[in-house]
């Protein structure tokens, strides 16, 4: 047997005790999304059971749109992620959803969330909230 087959049936076994056994990585949870004027940060809690060494990555993008990586938020060990300058247009409703990652395996993505940052600067400015 060639190296080459050697090294397919070694993966291709791999992949399947992985199935067999149900491991899994767990999907990060409380998604949250704080808005305050023009800041807007997405927040999650740590999955039960993840390592120290979980990472996270973020997508963003227009309700309508297609889903894009938040290069500063990929592969981030952090559980939040600002995406004030990805704001654009206050008028549109944007999704946000977070995964983990570990030495190579992802998990499911989190539902997503919908972000609505309608902003009226004046009424910011004149409005005191008690």
């Amino acid at each position: 047997m060639d190296l080459s087959r050697t090294t397919a049936l070694l993966l291709f076994m791999v992949a399947c005790v992985s199935c067999v056994t149900g491991e899994k990585l767990p999907t990060p949870e409380n998604l949250q999304v704080n808005i305050l004027r023009e800041d807007v940060f997405v927040l999650w809690t740590e999955p039960t059971g993840a390592s120290a060494d979980v990472l996270y990555n973020v997508q963003f993008g227009s309700i309508a749109g297609e889903w894009k990586p938040v290069k500063k938020c990929t592969n981030i060990s952090k559980t939040f992620c600002d995406l004030s300058n990805l704001i654009e247009d206050y008028m549109v409703i944007y999704k946000v959803r977070v995964q983990s990652e570990e030495g190579g395996v992802h998990s499911e993505w989190t539902p997503k969330k919908k972000i609505s940052v309608y902003y009226n600067h004046w009424e910011t400015l004149s409005t005191l909230c008690v």
